[in-house]
């Protein structure tokens, strides 16, 4: 072929264009470098689900897309999310503007639910692990606090997933045979000490389940140390699982009543309530016999209290 001035030149001017159109056009997927950043808000933890407000630090033109690990996505600005679980989520925030493509990625974690009940099987180091004992308090909870939830107008007390922690003791059975208040100190000191991570005094209150008969009593209760701690023990304990009438109420009783004494309420002498009170010999007033569950109560000056705890909801 023969270039002469002319076209030389207009082949030249042709690549310049070529060129200059391509430098121009830029893909959807070029990422520039990210100034993008985010935060995000726990606005509820009380119980689930969790509520978290994701919320862009810059201003922008583009639109934002947030991508989370658990398979959801919003086009929210500052989308509320909520969530049924707890534990580390990671989290895409998208920013689409012109012809780019910003993003950031960093790993938050889903706080667990908090002004929950933590229900603990507390094994001594030489008492054998009772699978019965385990099903039997998963199925007595549910109607305590359906029982909670009729007594309050609908409200009631949360548990922790799993709703049961058991917990191998660095006692012997022999430890805890010792007076109400000292059995109390001994076990916050153990659980509170190894589930520091879980629990906490200022958002859970601690019902403890231990198979062993304590003398004298088959529960204790109380805030005590700025903890809230129940405890359910010997006959009433094993009277969860047990087909006989008495045996089973004295049970039901005892539970409800010792998660009375952790959600901060006193003895009373009012028969057929659930914090009547027990003396030496008995309980208060004289004669007075074990409340029989469902039909005890609360007396209306413990609901209105009890109406206003955050435990319940």
């Amino acid at each position: 072929m023969i270039f002469n001035q002319h076209t030389l030149f207009l082949t030249i001017k042709l690549l310049a264009l070529i060129l200059a159109f391509a430098s121009c056009k830029k893909s959807i997927e070029q990422v520039s470098s990210s100034i993008l950043g985010f935060s995000a808000e726990v606005v509820n933890s009380g119980d689930y689900p969790v509520t978290i407000l994701f919320k862009c630090d810059q201003f922008s033109t583009g639109k934002l897309q947030w991508r989370f690990s658990d398979g959801r996505i919003s086009n929210e600005t500052s989308p509320l999310i909520e969530f049924n679980y707890s534990g580390p989520l990671e989290v895409t925030l998208v920013n689409t503007y012109a012809s780019q493509i910003d993003s950031t990625t960093k790993t938050i974690i889903i706080p667990d639910r908090q002004y929950s009940v933590s229900m603990i099987y507390l094994l001594p180091k030489d008492v054998p692990y009772d699978r019965n004992l385990l099903d039997s308090l998963n199925i007595v909870t549910p109607v305590i606090q359906s029982w909670f939830a009729n007594q309050l107008e609908g409200k009631s007390f949360r548990t922790n997933t799993p709703r049961i922690d058991t917990l191998q003791s660095k006692f012997y059975r022999t430890d805890f045979l010792t007076t109400s208040i000292d059995l109390i100190k001994k076990i916050q000191d153990e659980v509170y000490a190894r589930l520091h991570t879980r629990i906490s005094s200022d958002k859970n209150v601690m019902l403890v389940f231990l198979p062993v008969s304590t003398p004298g009593f088959n529960g204790v209760g109380g805030y005590l140390n700025g903890k809230r701690t129940g405890v359910v023990c010997g006959t009433a304990f094993w009277g969860l699982a047990s087909n006989q009438k008495y045996f089973r109420n004295l049970g039901l009783w005892t539970m409800t009543h010792e998660l009375g004494h952790a959600l901060e309420l006193s003895h009373n002498s009012t028969p057929n309530s659930v914090m009547l009170g027990a003396v030496a010999n008995g309980y208060y007033p004289p004669n007075a016999e074990i409340p029989i569950f469902p039909e005890f109560y609360f007396l209306e000056s413990e609901k209105t209290f009890l109406k206003k705890s955050q435990f319940i909801f």
